[in-house]
């Protein structure tokens, strides 16, 4: 089941977690110094397999891959700097 997860990108295994309802938090950063900035990392890769390895204990391949292709496709962005013309 690992092996099936970590051959799966971060976006298929995030629309995974979403649709079985896991709950996947980052990691919270402070950093130390008179101006110390904390903020939140995103989750990483091997978060997303670990908390999905509990949940899908037992599920079969075919039913993993039936469930990625109801994913939606990714929406393309328009580049920021074709409308970026200030002169």
């Amino acid at each position: 089941m690992k092996d099936i997860l970590n051959g799966l990108t971060v976006r298929q295994l995030a629309f995974l977690a979403k649709s079985r309802g896991v709950k996947v938090k980052g990691r919270y950063e402070e950093e130390d110094g008179i101006l110390g900035e904390s903020y939140y990392l995103a989750p990483s890769k091997r978060m997303y397999v670990n908390r999905l390895l509990e949940k899908l204990k037992g599920t079969p391949e075919e039913t993993i891959r039936a469930e990625l292709t109801k994913m939606p496709k990714a929406k393309r962005r328009r580049s920021s700097n074709d409308d970026d013309d200030w002169f």
